[in-house]
């Protein structure tokens, strides 16, 4: 027996053992001074917007029965790591932020997160961009990058429909 992952808005049981995800909110935190108050820095007058422009979902994936499985969403909208068989239509993160021309930046993530739904919940890190080594806002003062991770299903997930969130944090470097 096998069971269907299918991390997707509008998933379909296909066979007797589905998951279904409504997609991955990221919350979007930009952070130009952490700690103490105290006078504005320079960048202050260039705050980091971050704008979220597509949903991560992995698509369907079937998991093997009795086995936890990782399966890896890139930032190129390909499940590169997928033990059993991917399905559906796999679409990373997406965002753009905006701030300060040509300022670098860097990008990080939340750890520990998790989607939740009728079973047990179900790890999701190892969360990767495409904004290269050095993110650097352009010369109009915008960065656009996308986003993968890495989900683990698993060996006795239960089917049934599963939703979370994770934080993306953009700073001035």
């Amino acid at each position: 027996m096998q069971r269907i992952v299918s991390p997707t808005v509008s998933g379909c049981k296909t066979t007797s053992r589905t998951l279904r995800f409504a997609g991955l909110t990221a919350v979007a935190l930009s952070l130009m001074n952490a700690g103490t108050i105290q006078a504005a820095p320079p960048e202050s007058k260039f705050p980091i917007v971050i704008t979220e422009d597509a949903i991560m979902d992995f698509g369907s994936v079937v998991a093997p029965v009795g086995a936890s499985a990782n399966f890896v969403l890139d930032p190129a909208d390909t499940v590169t790591a997928c033990p059993t068989t991917c399905l559906g239509i796999p679409v990373s993160g997406a965002f753009t932020v905006t701030g300060k021309k040509n300022q670098a930046v860097t990008i990080s993530f939340s750890t520990g997160d998790t989607l939740t739904g009728p079973g047990p919940a179900m790890l999701l890190g190892a969360f990767t961009h495409d904004a290269g080594a050095s993110p650097t806002m352009d010369a109009l003062g915008a960065l656009s990058f996308s986003v993968g991770a890495t989900l683990t299903v698993g060996d006795s997930q239960t089917d049934g429909d599963y939703s979370g969130v994770y934080v993306l944090t953009i700073n001035y470097n």
